[in-house]
């Protein structure tokens, strides 16, 4: 149904932000920093225990995990919206997904 896609595409979108969170992190300390992703990721840790370096490289997912879910979920629930009442074909309603 319409309303199972976009449920799929909020789940979709909150995943997306817990595994991009911290590749996002590391990315820009490693930019402002000039260090390797590496170095940011044991600087984040060091000198801490592990849950407050879990939290450093997630700070901020939640309003992140919020965005991506509801941006995740319309365009999904728009896609199947679209196929399901216009019986229109999948590009073209994958277009129209990403677009509303």
């Amino acid at each position: 149904t319409v309303l199972a896609a976009f449920a799929v595409g909020a789940a979709a979108g909150a995943c997306q932000a817990l595994v991009m969170g911290p590749c996002t992190y590391l990315v820009t300390r490693s930019a402002v920093e000039g260090k390797s992703a590496v170095r940011c990721l044991r600087d984040a840790f060091a000198d801490k225990s592990l849950w407050r370096g879990i939290a450093t490289i997630y700070a901020g997912a939640g309003a992140v995990a919020m965005r991506q879910a509801t941006n995740w979920a319309s365009r999904q629930g728009l896609t199947d919206l679209f196929q399901r009442r216009l019986g229109l074909p999948l590009l073209a309603c994958g277009v129209l997904g990403g677009i509303g």
